[in-house]
């Protein structure tokens, strides 16, 4: 079996206040990785003309894009709360008595 071993090395990080972004470099490809709490995301970009270092990806990670990868955590977010109250639903005598 003839297979290469391709190493994953962080260039570097990107700037942001609302989660941690890691800069990948793994042969002609790019990974930026985007992480908050216990969610993560991650999106592979080829090296171009375009892109070809760690300013470059800075660029393509502008405020737009940012708050995109935002509203997808936030959906994320939602979407497994919402998976957790299906595993685990609240029975009647679960919930409290309403005081007036």
């Amino acid at each position: 079996m003839n297979s290469k071993l391709i190493s994953m090395r962080i260039i570097g990080y990107l700037e942001d206040q609302r989660f941690k972004i890691t800069a990948f470099k793994s042969g002609n490809k790019f990974a930026l990785k985007f992480e908050t709490d216990l969610l993560e995301q991650t999106y592979k970009v080829r090296e171009s003309n375009a892109i070809a270092n760690l300013e470059d990806l800075n660029k393509l990670v502008d405020e737009q894009f940012k708050t995109f990868i935002n509203d997808q955590f936030v959906q994320m977010r939602k979407e497994l709360n919402e998976s957790f109250i299906r595993l685990n639903p609240m029975e009647e005598e679960d919930e409290f008595e309403e005081i007036v």
